[in-house]
């Protein structure tokens, strides 16, 4: 169900994941019954369905209870009540920014796993107010250090606000833009993931999810694992390239134990060892 026009979505810096996509980072996400989950842009709720979806398959019969969200568009409650049957949303579903909830503003204040798509908003597009509610965000959060930075997009402040939401051993799983690659505040962004998960692995995929709303580049998947709000010394952070989603799956349950990749260039992640030995060899040499 789609009630945006492409420049609704665009201003919203919205883009609807298709289902087999959100359903893929549910099943990965999602462990237990018990699992509480909060998506911060519900918008059209394929991700929520998908997590009902995951949590009914693992034996929950009540799994909206687990559900909690934001969303600053009323378009997006109203599909909300028409998908789901919640007899009370006050505390659980609030109308809002994203960066200007608190923890404290749910019933519950913290949670196993934080997933969705974040609204792919440049710094120069957000309005005054937005720009005020990230840059608070960048004063108060414990995981910034100040490496962030003011020109960042709105899905990195979308990241890093929700490190503040999470339960120890918690889990994200995001969609991200392929800028999550080469941008420099995204390298920032994941040198704090790196810091406060035990895994990491973030996977580019080449098929074009978004194309007919207009976003003609590469999707990276961003999931992490193992969160500590104490610095982790000896995490995972692990890069690859999925074809579609049905390589994406093989990945996401892919459990083997491998080295940590170690290039912040994510191509030369991707190379088989021995060429990757190889470049290095020669580009360590005096004359390169």
């Amino acid at each position: 169900m789609n009630s945006y026009t492409l420049a609704k979505r665009r201003e919203l810096g919205a883009y609807y994941t298709p289902p087999e996509l959100s359903q893929a980072l549910a099943n990965w996400a999602i462990r237990s019954v018990e699992d509480s989950l909060l998506e911060p842009s519900f918008g059209g709720c394929g991700f929520l369905e998908s997590c009902v979806t995951r949590l009914r398959q693992l034996g929950n019969d009540c799994p909206e209870q687990n559900l909690y969200g934001v969303d600053i568009d009323e378009t997006a409650f109203e599909i909300l009540a028409q998908k789901f049957q919640i007899s009370d949303i006050s505390n659980k579903f609030i109308f809002d920014d994203f960066i200007n909830v608190k923890p404290d503003d749910f019933t519950q204040k913290n949670f196993d796993i934080v997933i969705g798509n974040p609204p792919y908003i440049s710094m120069h597009n957000m309005t005054s107010k937005q720009r005020i509610s990230c840059q608070d965000v960048l004063d108060k959060s414990i995981y910034n250090e100040r490496t962030l930075g003011r020109n960042s997009s709105l899905w990195a402040f979308f990241l890093l606000h929700s490190l503040s939401f999470l339960n120890e051993n918690g889990r994200v799983a995001w969609v991200l833009p392929s800028s999550l690659l080469h941008a420099y505040y995204a390298s920032a962004l994941i040198n704090i993931h790196k810091k406060h998960f035990s895994k990491i692995k973030v996977i580019k995929i080449n098929e074009r999810f978004f194309k007919d709303a207009g976003a003609d580049e590469a999707s990276v998947i961003f999931v992490c694992e193992g969160f500590s709000s104490k610095e982790v010394t000896d995490g995972l952070y692990n890069v690859y390239s999925a074809e579609n989603v049905n390589s994406l799956n093989i990945i996401l349950n892919d459990r083997s134990v491998r080295i940590s990749s170690k290039h912040d260039n994510f191509k030369l992640n991707l190379l088989p060892s021995e060429i990757l030995l190889t470049y290095e060899n020669i580009s360590t040499q005096s004359n390169c």
